[in-house]
């Protein structure tokens, strides 16, 4: 049996409605964990540039504010990228990117960054600007903090200043 068309028409938006609620009426899930990897650049002073990432490839950062040793140039500020990697786009208000950076064992610098939607690819990129680096040892800590299990990931940046 089917029903007359004007009755069919009138019951369109009564079962949309009723589909709606249906599917806010579930429970939300959170897509699985993101996961971290770090890069870090320096920022050339001397001509508005960066450098390559210091944690996948390492150079001898000696004297680094005066362009000293094999940094490429002279830098006195650093921009660590956390790529958070995760399900293309998810988005999950209460994750957040915290980068710690301590030096000779002392806490420097603690900040936490909302992550933006994944991308297509897996991706979206926190950055964190580090200012007055260069003469010390940094080591970075980062973690996804809102999320279980949050795997912290570490780096070290080995600047030295000295005669």
């Amino acid at each position: 049996m089917s029903l007359p068309r004007p009755i069919m028409l009138a019951l369109a938006p009564v079962l949309a409605l009723a589909a709606a609620g249906a599917v806010q009426a579930r429970p939300a899930q959170d897509p699985p964990p993101y996961r971290l990897t770090l890069k870090a650049m320096l920022f050339y002073s001397d001509r508005g540039t960066f450098s390559g990432d210091l944690i996948a490839r390492p150079v001898d950062l000696w004297n680094t504010p005066a362009g000293e040793g094999r940094a490429g140039g002279s830098s006195n500020q650093l921009l660590v990228v956390a790529d958070v990697r995760g399900e293309g786009g998810s988005y999950v208000p209460s994750r957040k990117v915290e980068l710690t950076v301590t030096e000779g064992g002392r806490q420097t610098y603690q900040h936490a960054e909302e992550t933006n939607i994944v991308n297509t690819n897996g991706h979206t990129y926190v950055a964190f600007w580090l200012n007055g680096t260069g003469c010390r040892r940094l080591r970075l800590t980062a973690r996804i903090r809102g999320q279980t299990p949050s795997t912290p990931v570490t780096a070290t940046i080995p600047f030295a200043c000295g005669e």
